[in-house]
């Protein structure tokens, strides 16, 4: 019977550590690596930098759903209804939103902006919004 040396797995795109054990193989496209005997990091807490494992903190996902109803606080009550009138893209905006459609919120946020559906102070209240609820825009 032939021993099989300890390996580590990890995504092949961002280098986190997805799992280790005594095989040779774990889930396809993942890359393998030999590891000392007493490896034992933390799936999903680790990534490979290219020379070491460093630790790793995930990014929250973003939440939908909480960036929406922070947008309706920004715009309360007839400010919201002006949003809409005043942009006709709102209803892709609030689209791009429930589909995840990141870059296209990025750019009807500065689209918006642009043409006066909102002012700076509006636009820093979705970029502070879009912050605390990991929304990945860059505004």
């Amino acid at each position: 019977m032939t021993l099989v040396a300890k390996h580590s797995f990890r995504d092949p795109v961002t280098g986190v550590l997805t799992a280790w054990g005594f095989v040779t193989v774990n889930a396809p496209g993942e890359v393998a690596q030999v590891e000392a005997a007493d490896f034992n990091l933390q799936p999903g807490e680790w990534q490979w930098d290219g020379a070491q494992w460093i630790a790793f903190t995930p990014t929250p996902d973003p939440d939908k759903d909480g960036f929406e109803v922070a947008l309706h606080d920004i715009f309360p009550g007839q400010d919201f209804f002006a949003f809409w009138a005043a942009f006709p893209l709102s209803g892709l905006f609030l689209d791009s939103i429930r589909r995840g459609t990141w870059p296209l919120t990025q750019a009807l946020i500065g689209v918006a902006l642009q043409q006066g559906a909102i002012n700076q102070q509006q636009y820093d209240a979705i970029k502070a919004a879009a912050a605390a609820h990991h929304i990945p825009v860059s505004l």
